[in-house]
């Protein structure tokens, strides 16, 4: 079974992954998180429970109609960037501009 590469003797994988868990618990703490209990779900759960109730098309409507027309001209420009990255990385990964090599 491959567990990593060897470097020095030492399993460099499981040696990372020691260092990533610990570095993590000290920021956790450090940052005061803590796992979420039970009560904490079930606040979350109604919660979203209650959004759903609430959300209609025309509240969505009505939230649309306030955006300010630069907001949406951003939006848009930065939807056809990502677009036109996709695209780019598609045919990047295909190595062909239209379909694929055979």
């Amino acid at each position: 079974m491959f567990t990593g590469i060897q470097l020095g003797g030492v399993n460099f994988v499981i040696e990372e992954v020691k260092l990533v868990y610990n570095v993590g618990k000290q920021v956790l703490k450090y940052q005061g998180y803590r796992i979420p209990t039970k009560a904490d779900l079930l606040e979350a759960k109604e919660f979203i429970l209650k959004m759903e109730k609430s959300a209609s098309v025309s509240n969505m409507v009505q939230a649309a109609k306030n955006i300010p027309k630069n907001s949406w001209k951003r939006g848009a420009l930065i939807s056809a960037e990502l677009a036109g990255l996709f695209v780019i990385g598609e045919q990047l990964g295909r190595g062909n501009l239209i379909g694929y090599k055979d």
